[in-house]
């Protein structure tokens, strides 16, 4: 009878995930990239879609509209985080990362901007809910709106703080520090 070792039969791997080097990493950064160019250019031409022509001023537009943006917003984020993933693993200069940064500011502008002209609507929606035979999906509506509005405002805002805290809490990169003067 042979002996066998135990450990070969109980194997001796290690719990948890193996975390991949950056290079494995970085070399995907290119595939990130171009998924991010993609769901930007999708996500962010659907809306445009839906604010062209530019009904302000009709409340049903406004908050069909709005409603509209909400619930699309998650392809453009999506994007957007892909290239911001990108940039930063490709060691891009930070003003490329500040710019991500910038325009995740200005898209969460843009939400509490939504929400602004929703709350100027609110009469209208009071009306229709008065008025309506069954209220439930006007008021469930109305609620999602509000709730996803300022969860993606409030999630675009922290992003862009991270973002751009990112850039300034690393310094330099590799490349671009000095050897120290001896």
């Amino acid at each position: 009878m042979t002996d066998l070792n135990p450990k070969v039969l109980q194997g001796t791997r290690r719990k948890g995930a193996i975390p991949l080097p950056p290079s494995d990493v970085r070399i995907q950064s290119s595939l990130f990239l171009l998924a991010g160019i993609a769901l930007c250019v999708a996500g962010w031409v659907d809306l445009g879609f839906f604010w062209w022509p530019l009904g302000l001023g009709n409340p049903d537009w406004e908050i069909g509209t709005i409603g509209q943006t909400i619930d699309s917003l998650p392809v453009g984020t999506v994007g957007l985080m892909l290239l911001a993933l990108a940039i930063r693993n490709m060691g891009w200069s930070r003003i490329w990362t500040r710019v991500v940064s910038a325009i995740l500011l200005l898209v969460g502008l843009f939400c509490v901007g939504c929400l602004v002209i929703m709350t100027l609507d609110m009469p209208q929606v009071v009306r229709a809910i008065h008025n309506a035979t069954t209220t439930s999906g006007i008021k469930r509506g109305v609620f999602k709106v509000y709730l996803f509005g300022l969860t993606y405002a409030a999630a675009y805002f922290l992003m862009a703080f991270v973002l751009w805290r990112s850039t300034s809490r690393h310094g330099a990169r590799a490349s671009e520090v000095e050897a120290p003067a001896a």
